[in-house]
């Protein structure tokens, strides 16, 4: 478990497979882009099969995911509502060498992200 000021609290897990290496990421989103630490292993691609994006609250909650390069940024999810105690999935997505991963919640503590992703050798 990491603890940082900007992501409140992180947990990484990193397992070795025989295409690369696989990791999860977690994060309890703010009111602010968070930067998600999805490396990409010397400057390769990063497949991310899943993000799950789950409202630990009773009130539905927006969400915004995005990819940046630089100054430019892609939306995956912009003002998604995550329903009430419910959740929200994003499939199949690739993060290229020098790309962020970036998420923000409506509502402070609200939302838990989880990526997984596995590196692509």
């Amino acid at each position: 478990l990491i603890d940082h000021p900007t992501f409140r609290s992180i947990q990484v897990t990193i397992f070795q497979a025989s295409a690369g290496a696989i990791f999860s990421a977690r994060a309890r989103l703010t009111t602010t882009f968070q930067t998600l630490d999805v490396e990409t292993d010397g400057g390769g691609a990063v497949t991310i099969p899943k993000i799950r994006l789950v409202n630990l609250t009773g009130a539905p909650v927006a969400v915004d995911v995005e990819i940046t390069r630089s100054a430019a940024s892609w939306a995956l999810l912009k003002g998604a509502i995550v329903p009430a105690n419910g959740a929200v999935e994003i499939s199949d997505t690739l993060l290229s060498a020098n790309e962020t991963l970036k998420a923000k919640a409506g509502s402070d503590d609200a939302i838990d992200i989880h990526v997984i992703a596995g590196v692509n050798r």
